[in-house]
């Protein structure tokens, strides 16, 4: 396998000057996009009536085809390079918005949107994590991905605002135009840029069994479980259907409420990024999992208080979720590029989309029987406890 080995100190100079300029233009206006379209699926899903069972369903097979893709992923990773494979995910994206945009005139558009999807994500994020697992300084690994949450949440600050604007007011037609702009705009300077090739490495479907039986990445298992838990299964489902509901499913105030607590992450992060190079990572992940975990007990209670304290709390626990992050991320780099990153890479992917099936799986018959209120909903993310504290289970590795 071939890695390569890229050192540079990262800083805003840095990011605006150099050759991978077009990988983050690309990668913000995608997460513009993303704020605009993927975070409203799930809400956007249960506007139209259907059950939460039913969307977690839905997520399932979204995992699901994440992993019957990602074999294919790193075949087309292998034989045309990273920017090939991330301008074909971009397509993949491109008709996901089709679908969901007439996702209201039957179920089968719906599958057929789990489907797309799922392949989007198979293609892309391996190639993503891959290329930032080989970019920059394991030394400022802290800052990198620091900066790099600044630009997407400045680039997404206003995004989910104006989705909500848009949903509110006019229809999906004009969010889908759009959205379509913008990804057609981001995909022009990843020609301009130089490409990584993946080199000597292979994966089947029978690798798959190969990580999972694999006692190399033991400790990484369980935090790529929890993370499949707390971050792809509550942060990312459970809790916005949670915030959609108390806000008494306007997407207005959902996209206000996303949009001020984003400022406020903002100036938490342009702190607490440097705060992360120099001093032990697995102590302040360990913080932070606490911390996290003791947020989502207060989680469970915050329906019972007002939209005010909604909106206070909600940021209090997007700074929580950034500090995570971008300590968890950045072990999670440092790691992949002291090892054979794209098993490293891949084995993330594999846990965290069994994490989120199994979750799911067993999620549905206890909503299907006891019903989708605030309450058993409140119950529900007292799982995020446990899940928080699984992610300091990551430790920095040291080259051998």
């Amino acid at each position: 396998m071939t890695q390569g080995d890229h050192h540079s100190h990262f800083d805003l100079h840095t990011l605006l000057h150099s050759e991978f300029t077009s990988f983050y233009i690309f990668h913000a206006l995608r997460s513009f996009v993303n704020s605009m379209i993927g975070l409203f699926i799930p809400v956007y899903l249960y506007s139209l009536g259907y059950f939460i069972w039913q969307i977690l369903l839905f997520s399932i097979l979204v995992s699901s085809t994440v992993l019957l893709c990602i074999p294919l992923a790193v075949w087309l990773l292998k034989k045309r390079g990273f920017r090939l494979t991330l301008v074909f995910s971009t397509f993949l994206y491109f008709l996901l918005i089709l679908l969901l945009n007439n996702c209201d005139l039957g179920a089968e558009y719906v599958l057929a949107s789990g489907v797309v999807l799922g392949a989007y994500m198979g293609f892309f994020w391996p190639s993503y994590h891959s290329e930032l697992a080989l970019r920059g300084s394991d030394a400022h690994r802290g800052s990198q991905i620091g900066m790099l949450h600044i630009l997407t949440v400045v680039f997404t600050l206003f995004a989910p605002l104006l989705a909500g604007f848009l949903l509110e007011n006019y229809d999906y037609l004009i969010l889908l135009l759009l959205a379509v702009s913008l990804l057609v705009l981001g995909l022009f300077p990843l020609f301009l840029s130089k490409d990584i090739l993946l080199g000597h490495y292979s994966f089947s479907y029978f690798d798959y069994l190969r990580l999972y039986r694999s006692s190399s990445f033991a400790s990484e298992k369980i935090a790529f479980l929890s993370q499949g838990i707390e971050t792809s299964s509550l942060t990312l489902v459970i809790w916005p259907l949670i915030l959609f509901i108390l806000l008494s499913g306007n997407f207005l105030d959902f996209g206000f409420l996303l949009t001020v607590v984003g400022i406020l992450n903002v100036l938490f992060l342009l702190y607490f990024k440097s705060k992360v190079d120099g001093k032990s990572k697995g102590a302040l992940l360990s913080l932070s999992a606490k911390l996290r975990s003791l947020n989502w007990f207060f989680r469970a209670f915050v329906s019972f208080f007002a939209v005010f304290f909604l909106f206070a709390f909600e940021s209090i626990s997007r700074l929580l979720q950034g500090s995570l992050e971008i300590t968890f991320m950045s072990i999670f780099y440092n790691n992949a590029h002291k090892q054979g990153y794209m098993d490293y890479v891949l084995c993330r992917e594999l846990f965290i989309h069994l994490a989120k099936i199994c979750f799911f799986a067993v999620l549905i018959p206890f909503l299907i029987v006891f019903g989708e209120s605030l309450v058993v909903l409140s119950y529900v993310v007292l799982v995020g406890i446990a899940a928080a504290l699984g992610l300091s289970m990551l430790q920095e590795k040291q080259l051998s």
